[in-house]
């Protein structure tokens, strides 16, 4: 989990934004649904920032969540 945090950095999110950006003109409801995306995997990590144990699930999630804006920003 803690790697997969390490990589939301600016580079990530600049990234993502410009996917979503282009996107707004391509498809406007993946660029919706992945604005919803960035915002939870954001919100999750801001939650998880203040633990030291995460249960398995939770780290799941994450990782779900992160891969599933990988897939948008290699499409775009």
């Amino acid at each position: 989990l803690q790697s997969l945090k390490t990589q939301l950095n600016p580079h990530f999110l600049f990234n993502t934004l410009n996917a979503i950006s282009e996107l707004v003109y391509e498809n406007a409801e993946e660029a919706e649904k992945t604005i919803g995306k960035l915002s939870e995997l954001l919100r999750m990590s801001l939650k998880t920032e203040q633990s030291h144990e995460v249960p398995l699930r939770e780290e799941l999630e994450f990782t779900r969540r992160y891969l599933e804006i990988q897939q948008v920003l290699l499409l775009s």
